[in-house]
């Protein structure tokens, strides 16, 4: 799929992309914060609740997946949730979306994913959570 990707994106002027493999966490934290990320886009089949997810709601990114696994929660107003074997001009209807849509709801969209991860993925306020569930037992 690799080589499938390189091959129809190279060339495109309009589109970034590269392909890093493992990278620690802490790299992926300094790229989010000098770079512009537009979007993060999983599509997978067997995915559970992606930590990469949850990473990209905490800094605030759009979030596009397919409806597979644990990935339609990192969806609330933030993204588009498309369907589990998704067409690929379904993905590319949720792009160009993105692409046209006005900046503010796009704003709005972002924000969205930061509140989601503050609400349900922040492990230090579950962990808290957790232990106070755990005294009243």
């Amino acid at each position: 799929r690799r080589r499938y990707a390189e091959r129809v994106l190279s060339g495109k002027a309009n589109i970034s992309y590269s392909f890093k493999g493992q990278v620690d966490r802490e790299e992926i934290y300094r790229y989010y914060s000098l770079n512009e990320v537009n979007a993060y886009i999983l599509l997978s089949y067997q995915e559970g609740l992606s930590v990469a997810s949850m990473e990209a709601l905490a800094h605030g990114l759009v979030i596009i997946t397919n409806d597979s696994g644990g990935s339609p929660e990192t969806i609330r107003g933030n993204g588009f949730l498309l369907p589990e074997f998704p067409k690929p001009s379904e993905v590319k209807m949720a792009i160009d979306s993105l692409k046209c849509m006005p900046r503010d709801k796009y704003v709005d969209m972002r924000n969205n994913s930061f509140k989601l991860w503050c609400d349900d993925f922040d492990v230090e306020k579950n962990i808290k959570e957790f232990e106070h569930y755990l005294e009243t037992v």
